[in-house]
């Protein structure tokens, strides 16, 4: 682990720290997490506040905005406990179990969730659009 994955886990920790022991709500933890990184590393902390998705399951992921979808950054699904991820790593996790669980393929052209009605997804006819959920015509 180098020095900057260290600090990030130090940061998730000292959130969840913040959250068991002080009350601290997962915005709040995200913050001062936040700052603990940023004083780690001589005032600047890689990220710029905190913001929230939507995931497919109908959680909510909070995340210290890195400025790219893939940089690792401080993360917390339904104000659970923080840890080290990318907000698109938990994205495409999240997209993969639900489609799993509720058995249904997301549509390349329009982005809507249809039920996997055949073997191969590359047969499969997006409900919403039309069009063939691989991309196809």
């Amino acid at each position: 682990m180098n020095y900057h994955e260290k600090i990030d886990q130090r940061a998730a920790d000292v959130a969840n720290r913040m959250m068991r022991n002080h009350g601290y709500n997962v915005h709040d933890a995200l913050l001062y997490a936040e700052k603990f990184t940023r004083r780690c590393l001589g005032g600047h902390s890689g990220t710029f506040e905190v913001e929230y998705i939507d995931l497919p399951s109908g959680s909510e992921l909070a995340y210290l905005n890195s400025g790219d979808t893939y940089t690792r950054t401080l993360c917390s699904i339904d104000e659970g406990e923080v840890f080290v991820s990318t907000w698109g790593d938990c994205v495409e996790q999240d997209e993969l179990e639900y489609c799993e669980n509720e058995d249904v393929i997301r549509c390349g052209w329009c982005s809507y969730y249809t039920p996997m009605d055949c073997e191969d997804w590359h047969d499969v006819v997006c409900e919403s659009c039309g069009h063939h959920v691989d991309g196809g015509e």
